[in-house]
């Protein structure tokens, strides 16, 4: 976590990057836990595919695509919406998985997933 993270009011845009195909496989909506990730990553606030595509891949990607959601959307689904900026991204945003009763993660499953997918337009 940043040492500066800042609060996220509800109303706030969320921009997610993904690639069409050919080009990529859509939008992530599950945790590839296979290389140890525990978040899904978003932009703060509303951009379009291009400058989506420069700030996560660093180019201008073919394919590139992004859709939107608000803070409010995903905590009303139950998701933790974090700041989290790197030195390379101060617009990066972290998407957590529920907590459990337990205080653990909980699994990102196909129906955390569907719900994840839901709070977009």
């Amino acid at each position: 976590m940043p040492s500066d993270p800042i609060d996220l009011p509800d109303e706030l845009r969320l921009t997610q990057y993904g690639e069409h195909p050919p080009f990529g496989d859509g939008f992530r909506d599950r945790l590839r836990e296979d290389i140890g990730e525990t978040e899904l990553s978003m932009i703060l606030g509303e951009v379009d595919a291009s400058a989506a595509a420069v700030l996560v891949t660093r180019y201008l990607a073919a394919g590139a695509a992004r859709r939107v959601t608000t803070i409010g959307r995903l905590r009303a689904a139950g998701f933790r919406v974090v700041h989290s900026a790197t030195k390379a991204n101060r617009l990066h945003v972290s998407v957590y998985p529920p907590l459990t009763e337990a205080g653990e993660p909980a699994a990102w499953d196909g129906e955390l997933a569907a719900r994840f997918n839901a709070c977009f337009t």
